[in-house]
């Protein structure tokens, strides 16, 4: 892979042809040591597109490293927008994130809405989640006392989890 600062300057650039020069050498050439230097730039608040971008390309990766990966900096992020950009790569990625169904049931009751949000898009469309970690957030939700914001919420994933 090219100079990983090199791509990321592209990436960061102001123009649109260097950004997409950097996606398609990340996608064909680019390993997991990218990844943090990516999560990085989604905190950062760059431009809707390169936002867009880097969410649907850290969306795209299959490897289960990346999950620990992305759980760990979902934990460590106080910031609702970037935290809202993570929580969206899980439901947009094909890779399984059950077992931190528990996490995510949490966020909704404990953060903001816009987070809560992704976390509720990502439970509703969780395949299957084990019968254990359903009665789990099944109780953690059922047990909530949160006005009604986040209500509709909640009542979603209920009715989610209680189809599958």
């Amino acid at each position: 892979m090219e100079n990983k600062d090199d791509i990321l300057k592209k990436l960061s650039s102001e123009d649109p042809d260097a950004r997409k020069e950097a996606i398609e050498i990340i996608k064909t050439e680019g390993d997991i040591s990218i990844i943090p230097a990516l999560l990085d730039l989604l905190s950062l608040g760059q431009d809707h597109t390169t936002t867009t971008e880097v969410v649907s390309l850290l969306a795209d990766i299959k490897d289960n490293h990346f999950k620990k990966i992305l759980i760990d900096r979902i934990e460590t992020t106080p910031d609702p927008f970037p935290k809202s950009l993570l929580l969206r790569i899980c439901w947009e990625s094909a890779l399984d994130f059950s077992d931190s169904a528990e996490m995510f049931a949490r966020m909704i009751l404990s953060e903001d809405f816009i987070v809560a949000l992704e976390a509720a898009t990502i439970l509703e469309n969780m395949s299957q989640p084990a019968t254990a970690t359903r009665k789990a957030i099944v109780h953690i939700l059922q047990n909530a006392h949160t006005g009604e914001e986040k209500q509709f919420l909640i009542d979603n994933v209920l009715h989610a989890l209680n189809k599958a």
